[in-house]
């Protein structure tokens, strides 16, 4: 069933977060610019009914969006995070938003694309150029400005997607070299974010160069190693009521990463009885 529109049809959302859907009825959080004059760009608070079908006091309780050009969202318990040409930081405790904090870009070389949220506290956005992540609920912001890949310090770069799993553990994709390369990125501390040594790579995928690709625009992982990229093979064309419109395509890349965020419960061997070991045994 689709959400009924009648009451975002003058905006140009580009954003939106729900929270508390499994305690009570959903609430939306929209970013978005005003069609029409005086073309005001806020994030508006939204009810939405038990079936997920109509919005309702969406004009009622808004704040100025001042994350412009808001690329994504997401958020934990009552706080939420618009990223775009800034970091907004938004309470969501009682029905008006509350402008919690705003993290000003610090060069127009250095914006946001992409942010997770993974407990009441934690979060980490990214972009062009920089990461950042707050330990303290959006209060406080730690600046990254440099990812290490296959052993080389990397500052100009474009994270277009990341992924932190509870523990703060998390993977990014992205591009370097004016684009024409893609990377895959991850963290065990949130300071240091590093492409994935070639003996942990993905052996359970068989080529993870195609997850390497400019292209894939998008990821998700979970704690056992479980993988999802995706990727645009066609874009969408023509008009919707033309003979030539085309819907496009996209491809789904599915597969394990045992060894990165979980390496002790990565059992590749089991050994009942003796075992004599000639060499080393690494353990990454």
């Amino acid at each position: 069933m689709d959400l009924s529109n009648q009451l975002i049809n003058d905006l140009q959302s580009s954003s939106i977060f729900v929270k508390n859907f499994q305690n009570s009825d959903p609430v939306m959080l929209i970013s978005g610019k005003s069609t029409n004059p005086p073309y005001t760009n806020k994030i508006y608070y939204a009810t939405v009914d038990s079936n997920f079908h109509s919005l309702s006091n969406m004009y009622l309780y808004s704040i100025d969006n001042q994350a412009s050009d808001t690329k994504a969202s997401d958020g934990y318990g009552n706080t939420a995070y618009f990223v775009g040409n800034g970091i907004q930081v938004v309470d969501t405790t009682n029905q008006i938003p509350v402008l919690k904090n705003f993290l000003s870009v610090l060069t127009p070389e250095k914006t946001y694309n992409t942010v997770s949220a993974f407990n009441t506290n934690m979060a980490v956005a990214a972009g062009k150029n920089i990461i950042n992540y707050t330990i303290d609920g959006g209060i406080n912001w730690t600046s990254i400005f440099q990812i290490i890949i296959n052993g080389n310090i990397i500052r100009e770069f474009d994270i277009k997607r990341l992924h932190m799993l509870p523990d703060g553990k998390g993977l990014a994709i992205g591009t370097y070299n004016n684009d024409t390369s893609g990377f895959i990125i991850y963290t065990q501390d949130l300071n240091n974010w590093k492409s994935i040594p070639e003996e942990i790579a993905f052996y359970s995928f068989g080529n993870e160069d195609v997850l390497r690709q400019p292209s894939i625009n998008n990821v998700c992982i979970s704690k056992d190693g479980s993988f999802v990229f995706t990727n645009v093979t066609k874009e969408v064309s023509g008009e919707i009521d033309d003979n030539n419109y085309n819907s496009g395509s996209s491809t789904i890349y599915y597969g394990l990463y045992p060894a990165l965020f979980d390496v002790y419960n990565n059992k590749v061997l089991d050994v009942n009885g003796g075992m004599n070991v000639n060499g080393q045994i690494l353990q990454f």
